[in-house]
Protein backbone atom coordinates (compact mmCIF):
# COMPACT_ATOMS: atom_id res chain seq x y z
CA UNK A 1 0.00 0.00 0.00
CA UNK A 2 2.84 2.40 0.83
CA UNK A 3 4.33 1.86 -2.63
CA UNK A 4 1.02 2.75 -4.28
CA UNK A 5 0.65 5.89 -2.17
CA UNK A 6 4.25 6.95 -2.79
CA UNK A 7 3.64 6.92 -6.54
CA UNK A 8 0.64 9.24 -6.41
CA UNK A 9 0.88 11.35 -3.25
CA UNK A 10 2.94 14.54 -3.44
CA UNK A 11 5.42 14.88 -0.59
CA UNK A 12 6.42 12.02 1.66
CA UNK A 13 4.67 8.82 2.64
CA UNK A 14 5.13 7.58 6.19
CA UNK A 15 5.84 3.91 6.83
CA UNK A 16 5.56 2.71 10.43
CA UNK A 17 8.22 0.41 11.85
CA UNK A 18 6.84 -2.48 13.93
CA UNK A 19 6.40 -1.23 17.51
CA UNK A 20 7.61 -4.57 18.84
CA UNK A 21 11.09 -3.40 17.84
CA UNK A 22 10.79 -0.29 20.05
CA UNK A 23 13.58 -1.42 22.39
CA UNK A 24 15.92 -2.83 19.73
CA UNK A 25 18.06 -0.19 18.01
CA UNK A 26 19.67 -2.56 15.53
CA UNK A 27 16.34 -4.31 14.92
CA UNK A 28 14.76 -0.99 13.93
CA UNK A 29 17.68 -0.14 11.64
CA UNK A 30 17.52 -3.59 10.01
CA UNK A 31 13.75 -3.32 9.52
CA UNK A 32 14.04 0.09 7.86
CA UNK A 33 16.73 -1.27 5.53
CA UNK A 34 14.45 -4.23 4.70
CA UNK A 35 11.56 -1.87 3.97
CA UNK A 36 13.79 0.32 1.81
CA UNK A 37 14.86 -2.74 -0.15
CA UNK A 38 11.21 -3.68 -0.76
CA UNK A 39 10.39 -0.14 -1.87
CA UNK A 40 13.44 -0.17 -4.15
CA UNK A 41 12.30 -3.45 -5.73
CA UNK A 42 8.98 -1.73 -6.46
CA UNK A 43 10.87 1.23 -7.97
CA UNK A 44 9.78 3.69 -5.27
CA UNK A 45 12.27 6.48 -4.58
CA UNK A 46 13.51 6.72 -1.01
CA UNK A 47 13.23 10.53 -1.28
CA UNK A 48 9.46 10.24 -0.83
CA UNK A 49 9.65 8.01 2.23
CA UNK A 50 9.57 8.82 5.93
CA UNK A 51 9.91 6.07 8.54
CA UNK A 52 7.85 6.34 11.72
CA UNK A 53 9.79 5.05 14.73
CA UNK A 54 8.78 4.70 18.42
CA UNK A 55 10.45 7.34 20.57
CA UNK A 56 12.11 5.05 23.08
CA UNK A 57 15.82 5.62 23.76
CA UNK A 58 16.54 2.81 21.33
CA UNK A 59 14.21 4.27 18.71
CA UNK A 60 15.79 7.70 19.05
CA UNK A 61 19.25 6.17 18.57
CA UNK A 62 18.01 4.19 15.55
CA UNK A 63 16.58 7.42 14.09
CA UNK A 64 19.91 9.16 14.62
CA UNK A 65 21.79 6.36 12.86
CA UNK A 66 19.32 6.24 9.98
CA UNK A 67 19.37 10.01 9.52
CA UNK A 68 23.19 9.84 9.29
CA UNK A 69 22.62 7.54 6.30
CA UNK A 70 20.25 10.06 4.74
CA UNK A 71 17.12 8.05 5.62
CA UNK A 72 14.37 10.34 6.88
CA UNK A 73 12.60 9.39 10.10
CA UNK A 74 10.11 10.79 12.51
CA UNK A 75 9.33 9.74 16.05
CA UNK A 76 5.98 8.91 17.55
CA UNK A 77 4.44 7.72 20.82
CA UNK A 78 6.27 10.25 22.98
CA UNK A 79 5.40 9.54 26.60
CA UNK A 80 8.13 11.54 28.32
CA UNK A 81 8.90 14.84 26.63
CA UNK A 82 12.11 15.47 28.58
CA UNK A 83 13.50 12.07 27.57
CA UNK A 84 12.94 12.98 23.94
CA UNK A 85 14.04 16.61 24.17
CA UNK A 86 17.39 15.77 25.74
CA UNK A 87 18.40 13.16 23.15
CA UNK A 88 16.77 14.53 20.00
CA UNK A 89 18.32 17.96 20.36
CA UNK A 90 21.56 16.61 18.90
CA UNK A 91 20.36 13.76 16.71
CA UNK A 92 19.08 15.66 13.61
CA UNK A 93 15.79 13.76 13.45
CA UNK A 94 13.50 14.95 10.65
CA UNK A 95 10.36 15.20 12.80
CA UNK A 96 8.72 14.54 16.14
CA UNK A 97 5.02 13.67 16.42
Amino acid sequence: MGADLARFVPGRVSTEVDARLAYDTQGIVRKVHELLKLYNELEVSSQGLLFKIPSTWQGIEASRLLELEGIQTHLTFVYRYMQLANKSSFSNITGIC
